[in-house]
C-alpha cells in the first residue's frame, strides 16, 4: 500500500485530498516529508508522487527514478501535460529534464514532449521560457528529424506568446511558421485571433476570423462577445449580423450572452427588425427567452422610435408570462415618446412602473450645470422666477434652459412647487422669501458683457449691519447697508437658504 501525504487544495495539488479521490476517509495520511514512498507501481501513483513533491529539491527526478516500472515516452506527455493542467510549470521541466537525461530510461524528447513543455509555459503565462524551450527544439531538430516543430508547436508558442500580450512576438512566430511550410490551423487562427482581441485590435482579429471560417473553425465564445461589443462601437451591424451567421454554421452553439452582444449592435444602430430576428433564432434554440433579452429588443426600437414595435414586443412579453420591470416600461416609454397615438396605450401598459420611473426621474443626478432636483427649496425658488420676470432683451446668443427648471422636469413637478409656492410667506421687513416681479428700473446698470439676463431687487435695506472693506482703507468697518442691485443668481440663492 502506498502512503499518500496530505496535501490541502490551497497548496497546489494537482489531485487534492484523497477523499476528493475516491479515497475513503479514514485513510491514513502521512507528513509532507514523509512522502516520498519508494518505488510508484502505475501512472496513477507515479503523479501523485509528483504532486505531492517540492519543486527544486530533486523529489520529481527521484519519484521518477525510483518507480519500479520505466514510463515510456506517452507517458511523460502525460506527466507534462498533467503538470501544466495545474499551472506547475516548474515541475514540467524537471519531468521533462529527467526524461532527457535519464540513461536508465533512455527516452529522447521528441515534437510531442516539446509542444507539451510549450504548452505548459503558455498555461503559467511563461513566455520567455516557451520562446527558449522553442529555440532548444529548433537546436535539437538540426540533428534529430523527430524534434522539427509542427503546427502544434507554433500554435502552442502563439498562444504563450499571446498569454504573455505579446501580440508582437506572436506575430513573429506566426510569420516563421508561414516560412517553414506549415499551413495554419483552426487553432492557430483561434490563438492569434485571441492576441488580438487582448492587444485591442480588432480589425485584424476579425480579418483573422474570415481566415478561420473559412477552415472550418470557430473561435471562443468570449471572443465573439468581445468582436460584437467592437462592432457596437463601430455602429457596424451588417458586419455583427455576418459574424452571427457564420458563427453558427461554424457550429457554436447560440447562448444569451452572444444574442445579447449582437442586440447591443442592433440597439447602437437602431435596427428593430433585426433585434426580433435575434429574439426568434433565440427561441428556435430552445433558449431561455428572459426579461434581459426583451429589454434588449425593446432599447433597439428607441433611436428609430418604433413605437409600433416596442408595444408589440411588450404584447409578445406579456403573452409569454416574462416579467416585466422598470427597465421594460424606461425602454418603451422611450420607444414611443415620439408616437402621439399610442400615447394613452402606453401610458395604460406603463401605469404600475410609474411610481418607480417617477422616483427615478427625481433621483436623477443632473448635470453640474443644473440644480438638483431633490432640493425642494431651490426649485421652488426657481420655479417662482421663471413665472415671475419680466421679459429682457438679451445682449449676447440666448441662454439655453436647464431642463430641470422648465414644465419638462414631469407633469407632476409643476404641481408640486406650486404648493409648496403657496406656503411660502413673504416678510417684506426682513426680506425673507422676497420675490420681486419688476425690477427698479433706476437701479438697471447697463447689460453685462456675458449676455446674461438680470432682474435686479430694490427697496429699504435690512436693519443690520455689515461689514464694508474697500481697498486699501484699514480694518473692515461697520458701515449701513445702501439698495444694492442683486442678480438673480443671488435671488436664487437667497431663496434657496430656505
Amino acid at each position: 500500500m502506498i502512503v499518500m501525504a496530505h496535501t490541502p487544495h490551497d497548496e497546489g495539488s494537482m489531485f487534492g485530498s484523497a477523499h476528493g479521490m475516491g479515497y475513503p476517509a479514514s485513510f491514513g495520511y502521512a507528513s509532507r516529508q514523509a512522502a516520498a514512498p519508494k518505488g510508484a507501481c502505475d501512472m496513477d501513483s507515479l503523479k501523485m508522487a509528483i504532486s505531492l513533491a517540492i519543486p527544486g529539491t530533486g523529489q520529481v527526478q527521484q519519484a521518477i527514478t525510483d518507480a519500479i516500472f520505466v514510463p515510456r515516452a506517452p507517458a511523460f506527455t502525460s506527466l507534462i501535460q498533467t503538470c501544466a493542467k495545474y499551472r506547475q510549470v516548474e515541475k514540467a521541466f524537471e519531468v521533462f529534464d529527467t526524461m532527457a537525461n535519464s540513461e536508465r530510461i533512455g527516452i529522447k524528447p521528441n515534437t510531442v514532449h516539446y509542444s507539451a513543455l510549450i504548452s505548459a509555459c503558455a498555461t503559467a503565462g511563461k513566455w520567455q521560457e516557451a520562446l527558449e524551450v522553442f529555440h532548444s527544439m529548433k537546436q535539437a531538430a538540426t540533428t534529430d528529424p523527430d524534434c522539427k516543430p509542427n503546427t502544434i508547436t507554433y500554435s502552442s508558442l502563439i498562444s504563450a506568446c499571446a498569454a504573455g500580450s505579446r501580440l508582437d512576438k506572436a506575430l513573429q512566430v506566426y510569420d516563421e511558421m508561414q516560412e517553414a511550410g506549415l499551413q495554419p490551423d483552426h487553432i492557430t487562427f483561434s490563438t492569434l485571433i485571441s492576441a488580438y482581441e487582448k492587444a485591442g485590435d480588432f480589425a485584424e482579429a476579425l480579418a483573422l476570423l474570415d481566415k478561420l471560417h473559412e477552415a472550418g473553425g470557430a473561435a471562443s465564445p468570449d471572443t465573439y462577445v468581445k468582436i460584437m461589443q467592437y462592432l457596437a462601437g463601430k455602429q457596424l451591424w451588417n458586419r455583427a449580423l455576418e459574424v452571427f451567421l457564420e458563427l453558427q454554421l461554424a457550429g457554436v452553439a447560440l447562448s444569451q450572452p452572444l444574442c445579447l452582444a449582437l442586440l447591443s449592435v442592433f440597439e447602437a444602430c437602431g435596427q428593430s427588425q433585426q433585434a426580433q430576428d435575434v429574439l426568434t433564432a433565440a427561441r428556435n434554440a430552445s433558449l431561455p427567452l428572459t426579461t434581459d433579452l426583451y429589454n434588449a429588443v425593446l432599447r433597439c426600437c428607441i433611436l428609430e422610435q418604433h413605437g409600433e414595435r416596442a408595444v408589440e414586443v411588450w404584447e409578445e412579453m406579456q403573452a409569454t408570462g416574462v416579467p416585466f420591470n422598470v427597465a421594460s416600461a424606461e425602454a418603451l416609454l422611450q420607444a414611443s415618446r415620439s408616437c402621439t397615438h399610442l400615447t394613452d396605450k402606453v401610458a395604460q401598459l406603463i401605469a404600475p412602473f410609474q411610481p418607480a420611473l417617477a422616483a427615478a426621474q427625481l433621483t436623477q443626478t443632473p448635470p453640474p450645470h443644473e440644480p438638483r432636483l431633490s432640493d425642494p427649496a431651490a426649485a421652488v425658488a426657481a420655479q417662482a422666477l421663471l413665472r415671475n420676470r419680466a421679459p429682457t432683451a438679451l445682449s449676447g446668443p440666448p441662454v439655453p434652459m436647464p431642463s430641470a427648471l422648465t414644465s419638462e422636469g414631469g407633469p407632476g413637478w409643476q404641481a408640486e412647487s406650486n404648493t409648496a409656492l403657496e406656503g411660502t410667506h413673504h416678510d417684506q421687513a426682513s426680506g425673507v422669501g422676497l420675490l420681486v416681479a419688476e425690477p427698479s428700473t433706476d437701479m438697471l446698470p447697463a447689460a453685462p458683457a456675458s449676455g446674461l439676463d438680470q432682474s435686479f431687487e430694490s427697496g429699504t435695506a435690512p436693519e443690520k449691519e455689515t461689514l464694508d472693506t474697500a481697498p486699501g482703507s484699514g480694518p473692515p468697518t461697520a458701515a449701513p447697508v445702501t439698495p444694492v442691485a442683486r442678480s438673480e443668481t443671488a435671488e436664487l440663492s437667497s431663496s434657496c437658504s430656505l
